[in-house]
């Protein structure tokens, strides 16, 4: 974290995924390959940032191959991170671009601004940015940096995920509003808000 907290300028941070894994493979196939999108990442990155990259959790048990590992380490403009390191020392330091990553829901959740690549599931909070070309990379850095997530959508996507998730039903609450009436969306959101979101520091 102290290398991180040093870097001059501004940083983006991007978790790594473990290869293979369903969540890219089979949700986001055009970014399974992690040293391309990172590579691709750097070579669209605006001069005055840097990337950071998470090792991802489950590296410390299904280790990443070494070449893999070595190429990403010797990316220009890059450093890459233990994936000991803390999410909310990183998200304090970082703007964060996620593809699937499980870090994404906890920064929509904590309120902070995020860029997704591959349509995770919580674009449908509103609340993020969607990259859909790396040469926008830099356009959406600059909206990123202005870009206050709304409180109300964040609590309403997560009501709406929750009613969705209780009954054991696929975690896409847009294509399934038929069981918003199991749960009291209004109960969900207020409870959340106020245990999570309205608690925070």
């Amino acid at each position: 974290m102290e290398d991180v907290r040093q870097l001059k300028g501004k940083k983006l941070l991007f978790p790594l995924h473990v290869t293979p894994e369903a969540s890219t493979d089979v949700w986001a196939p055009q970014f399974n390959d992690m040293l391309q999108t990172a590579t691709r990442i750097v070579e669209h990155l605006p001069p005055d940032w840097t990337l950071v990259m998470k090792e991802h959790p489950t590296a410390i048990y299904l280790q990443r191959n070494p070449s893999e590992l070595e190429a990403l380490r010797a990316l220009p403009r890059s450093i890459l991170v233990s994936p000991l390191a803390s999410n909310e020392e990183l998200l304090k330091e970082c703007v964060l671009l996620v593809i699937s990553s499980t870090l994404g829901l906890e920064a929509l959740v904590k309120g902070y601004p995020l860029i997704t690549l591959g349509k995770p599931f919580f674009d449908a909070s509103g609340n993020t940015l969607a990259l859909d070309d790396f040469a926008r990379l830099p356009e959406v850095l600059r909206d990123v940096l202005h870009f206050k997530p709304a409180p109300l959508k964040t609590e309403r996507f997560i009501a709406r995920y929750f009613d969705c998730t209780n009954p054991g039903n696929p975690v896409n609450p847009q294509l399934f509003p038929n069981l918003k009436s199991q749960i009291k969306e209004d109960l969900i959101a207020e409870d959340f808000a106020s245990r999570f979101l309205k608690s925070k520091p």
